[in-house]
């Protein structure tokens, strides 16, 4: 089944999609912080379309996707409390959802373009909250720094070992790197033999340099002037800073080869974007990185650093990492599933959460004494469930709609008729369970167990028949 057949018609995707905005808005009369998640949502939904085109465009959007994840989570981290993050989710879910129902569902490819940029991403991201926790446990950039360049030991010893790990590492990056990189397939074997050459090269020159190094030892034993040669090698900060920077880039290119090769080795078409989508976004979280690391430098030395701590920016890079990590292996596994023939219908997650946020925004509200204070708590809640119940229905018979007619052949006016009694439904369902609050806080009426038992009976068995009654 593909993307398209599974498309709502346009007049009830407007429907759906307007629930679901009224929904968002009566959720965010109790957080206005489900607005924003709602619209981090969208702008996920729009950046999601982008993985299609040209190479340039596929790396742009994948460095604008954990921009926007890294934008959302720290404006509903700092904006709401545990229920406003909850309400917040919500939103995204309702946002993404609702921009999928408009826009169209991307394809199975596209969303493994996705996945793999936000996994990628979601790497990168972890290893900036890494450094940035670790910058702030050694209070300040200069101790961190300085930690890690002598790690190894300050003395003849530690340079030795630091050259070995850079070299090697270096090694590891030249050889892991695959030929269609860098070449054309009639010139691989000519590729492998040069790339081949030069990992020889640098590891002779890497041993060549041990060598000399114990030479300089041995030397500055028989000749002690020479001791001020081998200290300026072993104390030099700049010499240690280029055999860490070399290490770094050589395990982030080995680790990147490896995962083009494979990526490469499962492909089962001519085109892969694993290269632009890796690349487009580590620029994206290295770039954030930068900004943000200069707005915490400059808060340190301008503000006393009271305003952004690198402790605080470690802690925004790890919850944007967890957030990527978790939202790509999902739309992995939502990727594989649209490749079924019955594929997992989205449009059924913007009711969900929003019937999920009725009930969170309820649990919280304060109703008072009851009364008129119960009704205007109940009425942002009851509001976004009659919503969901509107896009659920509304939502089930525009697809049934469109597997029977085609979505292109549907008239507009057995939509409407559907769309005008679910709303009607649905908008006499808000006064009557309003009132049904008030009058129970107002008779407050104290039953036994077995008359409570028989209540709630009572109830399901309405629901159930109801539910009975509506199926088709």
């Amino acid at each position: 089944m593909s993307a398209v057949e599974t498309r709502l018609p346009s007049t009830t995707a407007w429907a759906v999609a307007l629930a679901a905005a009224f929904g968002t808005i009566a959720l965010a009369i109790s957080r206005p912080v489900t607005v924003l998640g709602a619209f981090c949502g969208l702008a996920i939904a729009v950046t999601a379309h982008g993985f299609s085109g040209s190479h340039r465009r596929v790396a742009l959007t994948a460095a604008v996707l954990p921009v926007v994840v890294l934008v959302a989570v720290g404006s509903i981290g700092a904006l709401a409390d545990l229920a406003g993050v909850a309400l917040a989710i919500v939103g995204v879910v309702v946002g993404t959802t609702t921009g999928f129902v408009l826009g169209g569902h991307p394809s199975s490819w596209l969303l493994e373009r996705a996945g793999s940029a936000s996994l990628g991403a979601s790497l990168v991201a972890s290893g900036v909250a890494l450094v940035a926790l670790g910058i702030d446990a050694f209070d300040g950039l200069g101790s961190a720094a300085s930690m890690v360049l002598w790690l190894p030991g300050s003395e003849l010893f530690g340079l030795v070992l630091t050259l070995v790990v850079a070299g090697s590492a270096v090694v590891a990056g030249v050889v892991a790197v695959p030929p269609a990189m860098l070449t054309a397939p009639k010139r691989r074997l000519a590729y492998v033999r040069s790339r081949n050459a030069l990992a020889w090269w640098l590891a002779i020159g890497t041993a060549a340099a041990l060598v000399v190094l114990a030479m300089l030892a041995v030397l500055t034993r028989l000749v002690p002037p020479l001791a001020f040669l081998e200290s300026w090698l072993t104390g030099s900060a700049l010499v240690r800073a280029t055999l860490v920077a070399l290490t770094v880039g050589g395990v982030v290119v080995t680790l990147a080869s490896a995962i083009v090769h494979v990526s490469w080795s499962q492909t089962e078409g001519r085109e892969n974007a694993v290269v632009p989508v890796l690349a487009g976004a580590g620029c994206g979280v290295a770039c954030s990185a930068i900004l943000v690391g200069s707005g915490a430098l400059t808060s340190e030395f301008v503000a006393g650093g009271a305003s952004l701590s690198a402790g605080l920016v470690g802690a925004l890079f790890g919850a944007t990492a967890v957030v990527l990590g978790i939202g790509g292996f999902l739309v992995w596994i939502y990727a594989e599933e649209r490749r079924s023939t019955q594929p997992l219908e989205t449009t059924v997650l913007a009711p969900i959460a929003l019937a999920a946020g009725s009930v969170v925004v309820a649990a919280t509200v304060d109703i008072g004494d009851g009364g008129l204070e119960a009704a205007r708590g109940g009425l942002g809640p009851f509001v976004a469930l009659a919503a969901a119940l509107f896009a659920f229905d509304v939502g089930r018979y525009g697809r049934a709609l469109g597997r029977e007619v085609g979505r292109g052949g549907v008239s507009r006016r057995p939509q409407l008729v559907r769309i005008g009694w679910s709303g009607v439904v649905a908008a006499l369902a808000v006064p009557i369970a309003i009132f049904g609050v008030v009058l129970a806080t107002v008779v407050a009426p104290t039953l036994s167990v077995p008359s409570t038992a028989g209540v709630v009976l009572g109830l399901c068995a309405v629901v159930v028949a109801a539910w009975l009654l509506t199926q088709e």
